[in-house]
Parts: C-alpha cells; sequence; structure tokens
C-alpha cells in the first residue's frame, strides 16, 4: 500500500520550484498515492474503475506512511449536495495519518451529489477550518469536484495518447504518423506533432499547456471562460447560476486549471492555502498530480481532489465504426474499430468485455476482448473463437462499466475453417491474357492470400478481392502461361491452403459480329480473344478499341468513333474489316440496330421531410437529394423515343447499386412524350448511402446513356441557434455535426467556419448572421450551399 511518501520525498525537493512550475498551469507534479476501493451491493472494485457513486457506497481508503516520517497529517472525505446547501458536519470523514491508523472507511449519505478527498498537514483547529471552509462556500467545491473530475479523465486521454506512442518504440517519422493518427482518433484528440518532437519527460507538460498543440474533442462548451470574470470571490458566488459551471460543461483542459486555482484561491487564509489535484486511478491505486508544490509552511497547502460524482451510471455510448463490414476471427491481430467512447481505452471503468456469438450449431460462446487504443477498437484477449462459429456470426460486445453492465454494438465475424472453396464461374481459364475466377463456399474476410502453379513451377501470386461474404473474385495473370493443368491455392488464416484444379485452354481468335445502334458512335464487338483487336474499319470510319469484358464465356469489345455515323439507319446489315495486332485482317459482319432510347430531364423536385425539434434546411438548388428525401422528375423523350409505358428508369447508387422504377412503381406515363418518376434514396439505397446518382432508360433490350441525376448527400439534424447578445458567434447544436465541412453567416463564405473531419461534439461555434440565416456547406457536396435559418 501507497500514500503519503510520494507527497513527502516531493515537498523536500521541489519547494524551491515551486513558484516557478506554478505559473505553467499544467499537472507535472507527481503527487501522494491512495490505495481506495469501493463496495456496492457486496462487490468491491478499485477506485479507478468506478465511473460515478451512489448512495450507500462504502469507501475505503489505505495509506502507507515512511517509518522516518515527522508531523501528523489529515486524511478527509467531503460530500457536498448542492451550492446553496452546506453539507452537514456528519459528512465529513476524517484521518488522522500516524503509524497505526492508516484506514479511513467513509459512506456515501442519501442526498448526495459531488465528493472530494482534502489533504493537508495537521495544524491546531486545522480539521475545523477546513469544514468551515467547505460549508461556507459549497458551491466552489462542488464545481472543484466536478471539472477536476473531468479534467482527471481528460488528463487520463492524454497519458493513454503518450503511452501508446511511447509503447510502439518507434523512433522513425513515417511510423509515428501512421500510429499517432489512430491513437488520436480512438482518444477523440486533435493535436499537432510538435510536442511529439520534445524531449520525452517534457511531451506531457507540452501537450496539456498548448490549446494549439492539442484540444480534447469531447463535446463540451467551451463558454465559461468569457462568463466567469472579476475576482476569485466574485467567482466564488456566480459559478452556480451560470449554465455551465451548474452542469459541470466547461471542460477547456488549460483554461480549467486557471479557473478552479482561482475559485480555490478565495479560501486562502493565514492557515491554509487550497490547491488542485488531478486524481487518476491506476490498477488498485489512485495518484495524484499536482501543478503547484505543497507547502509545509503556513500558509500550509490543503490538497483538493475529485472523487467521481455521485449520480446514476452514465453509461458509453460504443459504436461500431464499420457495422457493415464482416471480420476474421482467426485473423493475427485483430481489432474490430470501434467509435465514441476514448474513455473506453483510458479509464478503467470498462472490465470484464468480451464478444458473444453462436455457432454454427447453436451453442452460446463468448470469448474476451480487450481494447486498444494503438488499434482503434476491440482486441481478443487470448482466447480463440471456436472452430464452429459458421460462416456469418454476430458477435455481441458485452462487459460491465464499473458496477454496472453494458451492452455494445454487433459485428459481423467469419471464422477461417467455415466452409470449402469451389469454382462458381470462369473454370476454363484461358491462356495469353488474365482470367477471373469465381470462387464462392468459403469465408473471404478470411482469406490470406491466392496463388496458382503450374506442373513442377513454384507458386506465383494471384490477385483477388472480396465479392461478398463467402465469395471472391480471384484474377489468374496466365498471359505467359502454357495450356494444362493449373493448382489454384487459397490459403486462409491458420489453417493450411485448399487446392483447386483447373484446365487452362487455347483460344483462338474468333470474331462474331459489331452491332452498332443508329445514331452512336460506339459498338460493341462479340467473340473471343478480343484482346488481340487493334481496331475495325466500316466503310472508312475508323473505330478504336475501349472496355473488354466477358459475358457468358464470350468476349464484348467496345469500340468507338469521333466521326458522323448519320448514313446508317436501323436494320442495316453491311461488313466491316476488323485489324488485329499481329497484322492480320477479319472480316465481320455488321448489325444496325434502332436506336437507343433517350430521354432528358425538363423538371424536377426535392422534398425534405420536417423533423419535429430540428431547424428547417433549405438546399439551394436540385442538384443535392438528401437521403431521406423524395426526388420527383419529369422526363421528356428525344429523337424518336417515345413512351408505351412497359420503359424501365435505372438509377444508380454508390457502390454500383442499381435501383428499378417501373411503371406503378415510382414511375408513372404521363402520355408518349412525358415520363414522371419518384425516387427515395433511402428505400432504394439505405440511409447511410451517399455520393452521385445517375439515371438511363431501359425500353426492351436496349438501354440509353446513363446521365447524371443528382448527389445524393447526407444532412446533420440541426436543433437549434443560439446567439448571446452583443457576441460576434453563435453555437449550432444538433447531431452529426461531421457531415458539415464548413458553415457561413454570408452567402461568398468569406469567413466560414470549417468543421474538422470526424467532429463528434453535439455543437459547434459559427460565425454570426445578421440576417439570422446561415450557409452551409456539406462534406458530401460541398459544391451545394444549404440554407439554416433561425427559428423566430
Amino acid at each position: 500500500m501507497k500514500m503519503m511518501r510520494a507527497l513527502l520525498l516531493l515537498l523536500a525537493g521541489l519547494a524551491a520550484a515551486g513558484a516557478a512550475r506554478a505559473q505553467t498551469g499544467a499537472f507535472d507534479l507527481p503527487g501522494p498515492e491512495l490505495e481506495a476501493t469501493v463496495t456496492r451491493a457486496g462487490e468491491t472494485l478499485p477506485l479507478g474503475r468506478v465511473p460515478q457513486l451512489q448512495a450507500g457506497d462504502r469507501i475505503r481508503m489505505e495509506a502507507a506512511l515512511p517509518a522516518d516520517r515527522s508531523g501528523r497529517h489529515m486524511l478527509v472525505v467531503a460530500f457536498l449536495r448542492d451550492a446553496a446547501t452546506p453539507p452537514p458536519k456528519d459528512w465529513f470523514t476524517r484521518l488522522t495519518l500516524t503509524r497505526k491508523a492508516d484506514t479511513l472507511v467513509a459512506t456515501v449519505p442519501d442526498g448526495a451529489k459531488e465528493a472530494v478527498v482534502l489533504l493537508a498537514p495537521e495544524v491546531g483547529g486545522g480539521y475545523g477550518a477546513l469544514v468551515s471552509a467547505v460549508r461556507g462556500r459549497p458551491g466552489v467545491f462542488i464545481r472543484a469536484a466536478r471539472d477536476l473530475g473531468q479534467a482527471s479523465l481528460d488528463r487520463a486521454r492524454l497519458e493513454a495518447f503518450l503511452e501508446g506512442i511511447h509503447a510502439a518504440d518507434v523512433t522513425g517519422g513515417q511510423t509515428l504518423e501512421a500510429l499517432s493518427p489512430v491513437l488520436a482518433r480512438s482518444l477523440a484528440i486533435r493535436w499537432t506533432p510538435e510536442c511529439l518532437q520534445r524531449e520525452r519527460s517534457l511531451q506531457a507538460p507540452c501537450l496539456t499547456q498548448s490549446r494549439e498543440a492539442l484540444i480534447l474533442n469531447d463535446g463540451r462548451k467551451a463558454t465559461l471562460a468569457e462568463t466567469l470574470t472579476g475576482a476569485p470571490v466574485d467567482l466564488a458566488y456566480q459559478v452556480s447560476a451560470t449554465p455551465e459551471g451548474g452542469a459541470g460543461y466547461y471542460n477547456p483542459y488549460i483554461t480549467l486549471v486557471r479557473e478552479v486555482a482561482r475559485l480555490l484561491g478565495a479560501f486562502r487564509s493565514p492557515q491554509y492555502q487550497y490547491i488542485p489535484a488531478l486524481a487518476l486511478g491506476r490498477g488498485e491505486g489512485v495518484r495524484l498530480l499536482l501543478n503547484t508544490a505543497p507547502s509545509f509552511q503556513k500558509p500550509h497547502s490543503v490538497l483538493v481532489a475529485p472523487l467521481p460524482s455521485i449520480e446514476p451510471a452514465e453509461l458509453p455510448t460504443i459504436r461500431a465504426a464499420a457495422p457493415a463490414a464482416i471480420a476474421c476471427v482467426d485473423r493475427p491481430g485483430l481489432a474490430l474499430p470501434i467509435e465514441g467512447a476514448p474513455l473506453l481505452y483510458a479509464a478503467g471503468f470498462a472490465h470484464d468485455l468480451r464478444l458473444r456469438a453462436r455457432t454454427s450449431e447453436g451453442a452460446i460462446v463468448e470469448v474476451p476482448v480487450r481494447a486498444d487504443a494503438a488499434r482503434g477498437g476491440l482486441m481478443l484477449a487470448g482466447t480463440p473463437f471456436p472452430t464452429s462459429l459458421g460462416p456469418v456470426a454476430e458477435a455481441t460486445l458485452l462487459g460491465r462499466w464499473g458496477f454496472d453492465p453494458i451492452q455494445g454494438p454487433a459485428f459481423k465475424v467469419q471464422g477461417a475453417a467455415a466452409g470449402e472453396w469451389r469454382v462458381a464461374a470462369g473454370g476454363a481459364p484461358v491462356v495469353g491474357r488474365a482470367n477471373e475466377i469465381l470462387l464462392d463456399g468459403g469465408t473471404a474476410s478470411c482469406v490470406e492470400a491466392v496463388s496458382f502453379a503450374q506442373g513442377d513451377a513454384p507458386p506465383q501470386p494471384a490477385g483477388w478481392k472480396p465479392t461478398g461474404a463467402g465469395s471472391i473474385a480471384v484474377t489468374l495473370p496466365l498471359q505467359n502461361t502454357k495450356p494444362g493443368g493449373v493448382e489454384l491455392r487459397i490459403k486462409r488464416f491458420g489453417i493450411a491452403p485448399e487446392r483447386l484444379d483447373l484446365t487452362a485452354y487455347t483460344e483462338g481468335s474468333r470474331i462474331d459480329s459489331f452491332v452498332l445502334h443508329a445514331g452512336d458512335r460506339i459498338g460493341t464487338l462479340s467473340g473471343t480473344r478480343l484482346d488481340q483487336v487493334a481496331g475495325l474499319d466500316l466503310d472508312g470510319t475508323a473505330f478504336r478499341p475501349g472496355t473488354l469484358s466477358r459475358v457468358k464465356d464470350l468476349d464484348q469489345l467496345a469500340l468507338s468513333t469521333e466521326e458522323s455515323l448519320e448514313n446508317l439507319r436501323s436494320g442495316q446489315q453491311t461488313r466491316a474489316k476488323v485489324t488485329l495486332k499481329d497484322g492480320r485482317s477479319v472480316n465481320v459482319r455488321v448489325q444496325v440496330a434502332e436506336p437507343r432510347p433517350s430521354a432528358a430531364i425538363v423538371n424536377r423536385t426535392v422534398e425534405i421531410p420536417a423533423s419535429a425539434g430540428a431547424m428547417r434546411i433549405e438546399l439551394l438548388g436540385d442538384r443535392a437529394l438528401p437521403g431521406t428525401g423524395l426526388l420527383t422528375f419529369a422526363l421528356r423523350a428525344q429523337g424518336a423515343t417515345r413512351f408505351d409505358g412497359r420503359e424501365t428508369i435505372e438509377i444508380e447508387g454508390p457502390g454500383g447499386t442499381v435501383a428499378n422504377l417501373k411503371p406503378g412503381i415510382g414511375l408513372t406515363r404521363v402520355d408518349a412524350t412525358t415520363l414522371v418518376a419518384r425516387l427515395r434514396p433511402a428505400e432504394s439505397f439505405g440511409a447511410a448511402a451517399f455520393g452521385p446518382l445517375r439515371f438511363r432508360l431501359v425500353q426492351g433490350d436496349a438501354a440509353g446513356d446513363w446521365t447524371p441525376l443528382a448527389t445524393l448527400v447526407r444532412m446533420p439534424d440541426l436543433r437549434s441557434l443560439a446567439c448571446a447578445d452583443g457576441e460576434t458567434a453563435c453555437t449550432l447544436s444538433g447531431s452529426d455535426l461531421y457531415l458539415i465541412e464548413s458553415v457561413s453567416a454570408d452567402p461568398s463564405f468569406a469567413t466560414a467556419a470549417v468543421v474538422p473531419p470526424g467532429y463528434t461534439a453535439t455543437s459547434v461555434t459559427v460565425p454570426r448572421a445578421t440576417d439570422g440565416t446561415l450557409h452551409l456547406k456539406l462534406r458530401d457536396a460541398p459544391d451545394v450551399t444549404v440554407k439554416v435559418a433561425k427559428a423566430s
């Protein structure tokens, strides 16, 4: 057990330097250590694992005193109710630190809201002076408890960041550049790398002193410093009346040091002076960090350290960073990415974390996990999942947050041993070119590598990509191989490679036909070995090869020209000459098909549904489409195209997803030249989709050109715009603010406020608009301007 040894040694060595260090405001002085536990309903946890206290909790603190100690000290635990009510005297528990008495036991009383620990040399009447100070100004100590408690958690995040850097033992900038953003994202920290270039002992003070070097993005307001002005005694009276002070919202790490020190400075007496201390839980102990060297001379120093707030449990909101992704539990060093809970990494509140999943036989299994800030997520803590996990299982995060159970997000996971690979398509590859082989039946996320071999030749790597949870597409580079057997080897994590036998064939060039739609300048050549085509000549018009694809064991090569083809009529048949790369030429039949259907947008309307309590957002223009909105657009037939009520509209969204609008299902025929289409993106592409949309008209087997339709955007949920009288800035509040790129008070964006990528707070400071209207640029479509008007 440890207690006062660190404090006594510290005072002896730092008395002379105390005044200089006090000017920095950084908590860089090691203070005493306590061993403290909390017992609730028969269960005991270290104090560092308890995020909130509750009435009836039993607190036990132990101290180990040095054998050569001189003088007497006292340890006091004080409970507080509110700023207007002095706590009863029996809400104070005192322990005089002697060689025999080394344990303090206190029970959280009913009605208490905050608690602090006071540590001071014991002088005549000292205990009474401490009690009188706390009872005389309870609001100041409530403020100190809240803000020092929050600052302690912030310091824990800073230390977790630095420990992650040091643990990696990196010396090169490239590795540091890769690691630091992950740590900063995990711990919700925005930083600049200059502090990490300093001597190691100076890195933490650098980060904690400079707001330019590091900002804790925890979503709390930063306006209290502007509200609390004047003498320290005035601050003591005003703090409980400010919304931020009463709710404990204010949390810039550096300014907090100054404000709390000024508050506590109001109670300086000839006997005692009060200095703040941060309390950081570490293992079974709690260590204190000071920003001012204590004094054993009058006025003696009283260390004021926070205990957890006394309130209902506030559980973290842990989210999966990639909820749709499928992870392989057998991948070495697997990290399941999470977001929204930086204290999961920095504090010891979370424990007994585990993933619960159901095997293919229906059995429930639980596997322990741990949070790793350097990896940005959850990692398996040694015990593997069983091999019977199944092709795709759902693993839910469970655990405890202090004394309370928590349930986190569900992850999609796979086991390497589930299923066997088999050839689904492309099983007859052709030598002389690259071939795509489709495999299914296995677990795509668990594929480590794919290779192939012929005869006695050593294996060669083959490119591959997942196409689904249980399928992959393998690219076999057979450009320089001979016909014959090919052994395909698929290596999954932790198990031996699977082997599939294929046969590679020689395919001669065969050219079947060239189809061209009347009015087009691009046609399709069908056949085999079309990778050998150098060009096509149609009555003196030269066509150049474009995209080569394979459809149903046939090659299809797009050939295009820049010359006019007005002389070609639908139904016309003629011949063309195809030139091969080896110099040979082949005649091919040409078919001129019916003109492809064509239609143009003549009108469009975007409707945004109103959300209860949300601010009204107005899109300027009709090129942006919110995912929750409704797009209605009218099409006018072009050229010879006429609508007969059997056409469809294909709309391609992000990732290649295609939505089909059919008559009666999102598509209405007005007459032979007009169609009206309605699209609800959330139903067709999902609420999280964003990006460009394009459409084309399809009649029978003929499809028109792809035409841009709109840009699908995600919208923030804006709730309020608060502007204080006389201020040049306002506070815009809501959720999903990271979807905003910038905010301006004028449409030219001359003085715009930029919202950082990944901004997770629920409010942001924006310029004040003279007419009450803000202009926003969305991250999904920076060229689109959005107007938001303050409610009158």
